[in-house]
């Protein structure tokens, strides 16, 4: 009730479109739930496991023509967990292509600190010749990898994106419903 009163005060939420003041109290009762799943995923798939099943789940994602778990660990990977191949551009008088995603996997608790992800993907990126590079922890995320790797992204010129902690579960449930679900 104090909430609604807040929002209503702060004018979080418009009074007029009542469809979305439900929606909005829906999202919040179900982001408790998305640390809880990204928590499942990383106890069911440690290490490794996790590299396997996150290539299944990219398998789903749009223009994704081709995906590789890469090496046995590193010194073997060059910093690529997995190794995303994807069409862009556009689909008319030979203008599409296919670029490469490289992503670097880790399967952390807590809050992720390290910034060796970010120099790893940063070899992977060289080494590969990736387009664009991208980083998946199971842990939350820090200010300190997130400076890392905008520091890192904006020195080679190539994004990288940052996959952390809920947003595990979310990226997993939006791509991975049909391994997940028997709807």
């Amino acid at each position: 009730f104090f909430e609604s009163i807040d929002n209503l005060k702060n004018k979080n939420i418009s009074i007029e479109d009542k469809s979305s003041i439900g929606l909005h109290y829906l999202k919040n009762e179900l982001t408790p739930f998305y640390q809880k799943i990204t928590k499942i995923i990383h106890n069911t798939h440690p290490e490794k496991k996790l590299e396997y099943f996150l290539a299944e789940i990219f398998e789903n994602v749009p223009n994704v023509t081709d995906v590789k778990v890469n090496g046995s660990g590193w010194g073997t990977d060059f910093g690529a967990d997995i190794i995303v191949k994807y069409k862009s551009g556009l689909e008319l008088f030979d203008l599409e292509k296919e670029d490469i995603l490289v992503v670097q996997v880790k399967s952390y608790e807590g809050e992720h600190w390290s910034t060796e992800a970010v120099e790893q993907i940063k070899i992977a990126i060289e080494t590969f010749e990736a387009t664009a590079g991208m980083i998946i922890t199971t842990a939350k995320s820090t200010q300190n990898i997130e400076k890392e790797i905008e520091k890192v992204s904006s020195n080679i010129n190539v994004p990288i994106s940052l996959v952390a902690g809920d947003d595990v579960a979310k990226f997993v449930l939006k791509y991975g419903k049909d391994l997940l679900f028997d709807i």
